[in-house]
């Protein structure tokens, strides 16, 4: 397995994405994580900011267009407590943009990734949704983020329901989900930048 974000704090809901504060100090590690994707080598940023939208726009909406997909998870009734299934499945356009070493990553990563991006963004129903009509209308109108960005032998997956956070300082995270191909002594870890003051 080349997922580089297993998470295994126990009181995080994502299996494979790293949860992390918006803010570190005065320093914001999501725009710096984004930046530094910019900046490396063979890695394409697509991403998505703005209102998260209704099924008629937003950044939802073109992230969907774009990839082919269908964002959100469904409460599916199992033999006990149910489970939590995509809405839809990974489109080869997005299989196709990952290395094709990375694309079984992608296939695990695809169910976390949705149900967090569905249960931060009002994309989901059952337990654990609890998306009022008010606070839909709120999700519509707040700067949310959904960042892809596949490389040469890698690629990444960020959503932040609060955007970049700009105007917020504390008590607000983003989940942040990586695959590579391998890590040599050249290569910077994503977490490595994370560490500097």
């Amino acid at each position: 397995m080349t997922i580089t974000s297993i998470n295994t704090n126990p009181k995080n809901d994502s299996k494979y994405a790293r949860h992390r504060s918006i803010w570190s100090g005065s320093r914001n590690k999501l725009r710096s994580v984004v930046d530094d994707l910019r900046r490396t080598q063979n890695v394409t940023v697509h991403e998505y900011c703005g209102p998260v939208g209704n099924i008629f726009g937003g950044i939802v909406r073109n992230f969907q267009d774009d990839w082919n997909v269908r964002l959100g998870v469904n409460r599916m009734v199992g033999t006990v407590l149910g489970y939590w299934a995509p809405r839809g499945k990974v489109s080869d356009r997005l299989r196709n943009a990952v290395p094709p070493s990375l694309r079984g990553d992608l296939d695990l990563i695809w169910l976390d990734f949705n149900t967090i991006l569905g249960r931060r963004m009002g994309l989901s129903d059952g337990a654990g949704a609890g998306t009022t009509e008010s606070q839909q209308r709120y999700l519509e109108r707040m700067e949310s983020l959904i960042v892809f960005a596949p490389g040469k032998d890698r690629f990444d997956l960020i959503v932040s329901k609060y955007g970049y956070g700009d105007n917020l300082k504390s008590n607000h995270h983003f989940y942040h989900w990586q695959a590579r191909g391998k890590l040599t002594g050249d290569q910077t870890h994503v977490d490595d930048l994370l560490l500097e003051a």
